[in-house]
């Protein structure tokens, strides 16, 4: 008697074919049950679907969040008047002391010959020597300002700015 030589691979390829189209089945008629309840239950989804919008009306709906926001916004105008009002009294209370405009004038003066000064001390800075023309710079701006200043006291007593 001769022993029949099996070949194992196409026992487990049989087997493994087997279960995938049992999980296929089962899988199929998972499917087609969830269709069926969806198909049973779905008039009864429409109208709880309809009965929530009827609910929702959109004129309710915007008059409410309407009335609402009106409501923050007066609450919002309200804290903010309290909270303002005081500070703008005390202003308003307070002695104001006016400027002069020869003050003025020589302020707005010296502030234009600052940045002149910045500027040629910058420029100044890029030159080979720094050392021999800062100097210049600082008395040259100095002397300058000073005859403008002289010359804004003697027109605003002059003229009467």
């Amino acid at each position: 008697m001769a022993l029949k030589k099996f070949d194992i691979s196409e026992v487990n390829k049989a087997g493994a074919d087997e279960r995938n189209d049992e999980l296929r089945q089962n899988e199929i008629a998972a499917q087609n049950n969830l269709a069926g309840q969806i198909r049973k239950e779905a008039p009864n989804i429409i109208e709880a679907l309809d009965n929530a919008l009827l609910k929702l009306d959109a004129q309710k709906f915007s008059s409410s969040v309407n009335d609402g926001m009106k409501k923050t916004v007066s609450e919002m105008t309200r804290s903010f008047i309290a909270g303002v009002k005081p500070t703008v009294d005390r202003i308003d209370n307070r002695q104001r002391v006016s400027l002069p405009s020869i003050v003025f004038y020589v302020a707005f003066d010296t502030l234009i010959w600052l940045l002149i000064f910045f500027a040629l001390v910058v420029y100044a800075s890029c030159q080979p020597n720094v050392s021999e023309t800062l100097p210049g710079i600082i008395g040259t701006t100095f002397f300058f300002w000073l005859v403008s200043t002289a010359a804004i006291v003697y027109l605003s007593r002059k003229f009467k700015w």
